[in-house]
């Protein structure tokens, strides 16, 4: 069994679950999460529920998380943000690397996650930033 770190934030806009999201502060100053927006921003973590604006959400910060992929994703790849909080390769200078593609066995191999499904990401507690 893995062990999954996850805090529970207010959300500052409508969340989706299994995108990834980033902090952001409402309009008193209180910290909150918003969905990640730009590719390879820096995010703190993967949604665990949907919430509208205004409600808790549970955010998973470190650990293995299922996350919706806009692009295929294989074994052991870096993952970072796109526009829309779904995970894409951390490929290009400057992208924050959130965690790497960990795909679950499937048939006794392990597969590439494909473009449009949902897989697991192991999510780095520690952040790091792609340096070419």
């Amino acid at each position: 069994m893995s062990k999954t770190d996850t805090i529970l934030v207010p959300a500052g806009e409508a969340i989706t679950q299994y995108r990834f999201v980033k902090v952001a502060t409402d309009v008193s100053g209180n910290a909150t999460v918003e969905m990640g927006d730009t590719n390879g921003e820096k995010c703190i973590g993967v949604a665990c529920a949907a919430a509208a604006s205004g409600e808790e959400t549970l955010v998973a910060t470190a650990g293995y998380v299922l996350v919706d992929f806009a692009e295929d994703a294989p074994l052991g790849s870096e993952i970072t943000t796109d526009t829309d909080g779904k995970a894409i390769l951390a490929d290009f200078t400057g992208h924050n690397i959130l965690g790497f593609a960990a795909p679950e066995p499937v048939d006794g191999t392990t597969a590439q996650i494909a473009n449009g499904t949902r897989g697991r990401v192991y999510l780095y507690a520690n952040k790091m930033t792609l340096a070419l």
